[in-house]
């Protein structure tokens, strides 16, 4: 979520999360022509008792 909604006190992995966005989509884009398809996983923040 944090690449989509400003959430406060996690600027740095908001950009990291956008940027890894950003990558997947051009690189989509770029090989999509060829019958390549790209994907991507960007876990977040989990709770536990652990």
């Amino acid at each position: 979520m944090a690449s989509l909604f400003g959430i406060p006190l996690v600027v740095a992995c908001s950009a990291a999360k956008s940027a890894c966005l950003g990558r997947v989509r051009a690189l989509a884009t770029e090989v999509s022509p060829r019958g390549m398809r790209v994907n991507a996983i960007a876990p977040g923040g989990i709770e536990s008792d652990a």
